[in-house]
């Protein structure tokens, strides 16, 4: 029986909620590696474009105009609402961005819901729902409805915070902040529920990129240095169950990943650098399982915008892995 199914018996027997999101999370880590049905979308803006590709492989179609300064992407849970962040730097050392944030439907088209100026990362997410985006400003991680609106403040902390991923829920954001303790001081992953209180660090060594599947499982990028080697990790939301799904090293560097709606499996963009710069535009989309198996690459060849560009802000966003 696989996670799906047993959720389904266990509804009707009144199990809470967040038991049930921990028992499907615990089968997603020992669930064997067979390969589920590589079924839906992956979704990447590059160039001016946004891209749907066969989550099983196929050719890339458009099925969007963006804006050419797409840096991030998050699609709802349905994939009905796709979320999108764009840059456009002002003239002038210091002066920031002029940052935008769009809503993509499909067969609705693209609207832009909000604009503003600002120095913080560019990343963004929109919640399970589809209701609500997550995003950075003033160094904090900010809340606000995916139709427009007035946004308010979800973070207070003592230094950057970016990043933001929902959990399946809704109710709570998992991000990055650069930690007060820890190797290096280095940015780490710390969860704020939306409902207030502390925030609670779940991460003791660097992590980036966060990602939560449907099932409550945690990926995370963690960036290599000297001797250790870069890796995406996934954990359960608790810390425990950690585990490596890729190992990486020079020439090539993952940016960061999405789960499929089952949450057996990942999507990520990687790409080919050298001393921290991309190189001849090499940069590529794979999946694989979480048990790190059934490697597959869906998309290569995708330019960066710059002949040689740093490792993030100038490649596409994305992927998304949606449902249709």
């Amino acid at each position: 029986m696989d996670a799906g199914s047993l959720i389904e018996k266990l509804r009707p027997a009144g199990l809470a909620a967040v038991r049930i999101a921990a028992v499907a999370a615990s089968l997603a880590l020992i669930a064997p590696a067979t390969g589920e049905a590589a079924g839906g979308h992956l979704l990447y803006a590059s160039h001016g474009s946004l891209f749907s590709v066969p989550a099983a492989g196929g050719t890339p179609r458009k099925v969007a105009g963006v804006p050419a300064g797409t840096i991030d992407l998050s699609a709802s849970r349905d994939g009905r609402r796709v979320a999108l962040i764009a840059n456009r730097k002002l003239p002038g050392r210091g002066r920031g961005s002029i940052r935008s944030i769009y809503l993509f439907r499909p067969g609705h088209g693209l609207q832009r819901v909000r604009r503003f100026r600002s120095t913080a990362p560019l990343d963004i997410a929109i919640s399970p729902d589809g209701r609500s985006i997550a995003f950075g400003q003033a160094s904090e991680i900010w809340l606000m409805p995916a139709s427009g609106g007035n946004a308010r403040q979800v973070t207070d902390g003592p230094s950057v915070a970016w990043d933001p991923a929902f959990t399946p829920d809704g109710r709570a954001l998992v991000f990055d902040r650069d930690a007060a303790a820890g190797p290096g001081h280095r940015p780490q992953l710390f969860r704020q529920s939306l409902g207030g209180g502390a925030e609670v660090q779940l991460s003791e060594d660097e992590g980036r990129r966060p990602a939560i599947s449907p099932t409550g499982l945690l990926l995370y990028l963690r960036p290599g240095e000297g001797q250790v080697e870069s890796r995406l990790i996934v954990m359960h939301l608790d810390g425990s169950g950690r585990r490596t799904v890729d190992r990486y090293e020079d020439p090539f560097f993952d940016l960061g990943a999405s789960f499929s709606p089952s949450g057996r499996s990942i999507a990520y963009l990687r790409l080919w650098e050298r001393n921290g710069y991309a190189v001849n535009y090499r940069y590529s989309i794979h999946t694989k399982t979480i048990a790190g198996r059934h490697h597959r690459k869906i998309v290569g060849g995708i330019r960066s915008a710059a002949r040689r560009a740093p490792l993030f802000g100038h490649g596409p966003a994305g992927p998304v892995w949606v449902p249709w």
